[in-house]
């Protein structure tokens, strides 16, 4: 008989009989997310985390996720982008200067005359002018020397996250949240020559977040104009069409 868990997700678990042991050793067994929650991470730790709170032997169980009983949390953002030089990008240390940042230059895939999407990261915890001096003691001064015609950055700044009447810890909590789901999609939807990670696989979305980012600005250096989380399986690198 099944047995309910009342877990931190925002839908039921039932843990009935017949789970099977994956070859990594954990129990795993059969998960099945609604549509709506597609895209969920971390879903299997939490449940056999709870269960074990809960003292339900996992071992002759296996975990379904059935339904989803609440609306899962859309955030939907926009990144306006501005185009610099590095020698302004350096100075950008004021209090909002924060956010998503593009790097454009030389690669040889495309060709000598042709500045390419080099990379993408954020400046959550620090400034655009901290990332990019990390940035510049590690490639991006000689990056900048070999072609600089085709050389450039953008910065982004990230809207459309704030609860005015959420305390401020929480409002920060959020943003940085906001600035981390757009940073990975960004990556995953546009695919930056130098970026290693959120490439090969799908972005972790956090729990059963819904992400929309709309790219805007005077210049937003050819990056796709919005893109969604959980992407039509179809759809991926194509977020124009989504």
């Amino acid at each position: 008989m099944a047995k309910t868990v009342q877990s931190t997700l925002p839908f039921p678990v039932d843990v009935s009989s017949g789970g099977d042991w994956s070859e990594a050793g954990e129990l795993w067994g059969i998960v099945r997310v609604s549509e709506r929650a597609r895209g969920v991470v971390g879903a299997r730790e939490a449940v056999v985390q709870r269960a074990q709170e809960q003292k339900i032997d996992m071992g002759d169980h296996v975990c379904t996720i059935r339904h989803m009983t609440t609306e899962s949390t859309m955030r939907a953002l926009s990144v306006r982008w501005q185009r610099c030089s590095l020698e302004e990008g350096l100075k950008l240390d004021g209090e909002e200067d924060y956010g998503l940042y593009q790097i454009h230059g030389y690669h040889p895939v495309y060709g000598s005359d042709t500045a390419c999407l080099l990379y993408v990261g954020k400046a959550a915890a620090q400034t655009f002018a901290a990332r990019l001096q990390q940035h510049m003691q590690a490639w991006l001064e000689i990056e900048s020397g070999l072609h600089p015609g085709l050389f450039s950055i953008r910065v982004g700044r990230v809207e459309g996250y704030r609860d005015p009447g959420g305390p401020e810890k929480a409002r920060w909590s959020d943003w940085t949240l906001c600035v981390d789901h757009a940073e990975k999609l960004t990556i995953w939807f546009n695919a930056p020559a130098y970026n290693s990670m959120n490439i090969a696989h799908p972005p972790n979305i956090t729990l059963a977040d819904r992400v929309t980012v709309r790219n805007l600005g005077e210049d937003t250096g050819g990056l796709l104009g919005h893109y969604s989380w959980p992407p039509e399986a179809d759809l991926r690198r194509r977020g124009d069409e989504v």
